[in-house]
C-alpha cells in the first residue's frame, strides 16, 4: 500500500495504527494501572455528564454515532486528559476548552 501523501491522510493512518497498536496490546498497555484508575470514567456521580451530552446530542438529531461521539467529548472532560493537557502538554486553561468547544463543533457538523 502507498504512503499518505496529505495531512488528513496522514491522520488517517495515524488514528488506524494507533488504534490497532492498542486494540493488540490492550493487556500490555493495562497492566499496572491501578483499578480506580482504569474504571474512573464509570464513576456514577460522573457518569450523568456522558447521559447529558448524550441527550443534547440526541435532540440534535444527528445523522451521526451519537453514542461514540458522547464517549468521545465525555473523555475529553475527564480530569485525567484534562492534567495532561495542562501539566504534560501545558495548555492553558482557555486553550482547553476552546479545544473542547471546536471538536465538539467540528464532531456535531
Amino acid at each position: 500500500r502507498q504512503h499518505p501523501t496529505t495531512p488528513h491522510d496522514t491522520l488517517q493512518w495515524f488514528l488506524r495504527q494507533a488504534g490497532s497498536f492498542v486494540l493488540r496490546n490492550q493487556d500490555l498497555l493495562h497492566a499496572g494501572i491501578e483499578d480506580e484508575q482504569a474504571v474512573a470514567l464509570s464513576v456514577s456521580a460522573h457518569l450523568w455528564w456522558r447521559r447529558t451530552i448524550f441527550n443534547l446530542l440526541s435532540q440534535m438529531q444527528l445523522e451521526r454515532d451519537i453514542s461514540y461521539i458522547s464517549d468521545v467529548l465525555y473523555v475529553m472532560l475527564h480530569v485525567s486528559t484534562i492534567r495532561f493537557q495542562r501539566h504534560a502538554l501545558n495548555y492553558s486553561s482557555e486553550q482547553i476548552i476552546n479545544g473542547l468547544l471546536e471538536s465538539a463543533h467540528l464532531l456535531t457538523h
